[in-house]
C-alpha cells in the first residue's frame, strides 16, 4: 500500500500521478501493481493513459 499526503489544492489526477510515481521509484520492492482503487475524480482516459505510458 502506498499513501501520499498532498495539499487540498492539488487536483486528484495530479495527486494520483505523484503517488504512483513514488511507488514506482521503489523499484524491485514493488515489481507489479495488481489493482489500483480510485474514486470518481479519476474518471476518464488521461490518468489511465499516463499510467500505461510511464509505469509499464
Amino acid at each position: 500500500m502506498a499513501v501520499l499526503v498532498t495539499a487540498a489544492s492539488l487536483p486528484e489526477r495530479e495527486g494520483g500521478k505523484r503517488v504512483l510515481q513514488r511507488l514506482s521509484e521503489l523499484g524491485a520492492k514493488v515489481c507489479r501493481l495488481y489493482l489500483v482503487w480510485v474514486d470518481g475524480g479519476y474518471t476518464g482516459q488521461p490518468l489511465l493513459q499516463w499510467v500505461m505510458d510511464r509505469l509499464r
